[in-house]
């Protein structure tokens, strides 16, 4: 069995019992199985194995199984995704997303856009607070429906905002939620409502929201927005 020292970078061979193909590395073979080209029923083999194996014996493989089991069967990890780890890696992760910011706008727009992406989020803004008055102002807009919301401001009793401001916030849209106006997605019914604030020394630098049309957020979306505004707040601190 692969030990967790094990590069990632391994050689495999795959069969479905019929043909052999390969070689493969650990990397694109993950991304196959999850995009459904590698069945899990696969077998696996590398030079450094006494024979064929089961495909989940790959360490890889399990932690995709794993993340799918809290964002759902239909997540697929984008090419920046590593297995396991707990926050410090998920952190470090998510950094890769901020190393070519110039600014902390830049920075901003780059957490937006590395939730939105692995999270599967259909629409997603960056609020950010005005100089003058410190209400919001949304300043990034990403997905289709929501363009006509950028530099508009910010309800000042918006309720997911103010739930927002205290942490991350998960919500599903239903009967008796909060949720956002419906004017901020023109319309779009939205299934899933998730917000992350990005502090700096305890001072608001904006918050981030992103949301769902076809299903709810996963606790697997909140632990990685977590790690997206840690990464945000340490590269603007750098």
């Amino acid at each position: 069995m692969m030990s967790e020292g094990e590069p990632t970078t391994a050689a495999w061979y795959v069969t479905n019992g019929e043909r052999v193909v390969g070689p493969i590395e650990t990397g694109a073979l993950v991304h196959a199985v999850a995009i459904g080209c590698v069945a899990e029923s696969c077998r696996v083999w590398n030079e450094d194995a006494p024979g064929w194996r089961a495909l989940d014996t790959i360490r890889e493989i399990r932690a995709l199984g794993r993340a799918r089991a809290t964002r759902g069967d239909d997540w697929v990890p984008s090419e920046t995704w590593k297995p396991g780890g707990g926050p410090q890696a998920a952190t470090l992760r998510a950094s890769v997303w901020m190393d070519d910011a110039a600014d902390e706008s830049e920075v901003v727009t780059l957490a937006l856009q590395a939730m939105m992406l692995e999270t599967r989020a259909t629409i997603g803004f960056a609020h950010r607070p005005r100089r003058v008055l410190g209400e919001l102002e949304t300043r990034a807009v990403f997905g289709d429906g929501g363009q006509g919301q950028l530099g508009e401001s910010v309800a000042g009793d918006d309720h997911a905002i103010r739930i927002a401001r205290r942490g991350v916030a998960v919500l599903e849209v239903g009967e008796n939620q909060p949720r956002s106006p419906s004017g901020r997605f023109g319309g779009v019914p939205v299934r899933g409502l998730a917000l992350a604030p990005v502090y700096l020394g305890g001072k608001l630098v904006s918050i981030i929201e992103i949301a769902k049309t076809g299903h709810p957020f996963r606790k697997g979306d909140l632990d990685w927005m977590r790690a997206v505004t840690r990464a945000a707040a340490q590269r603007m601190a750098s």
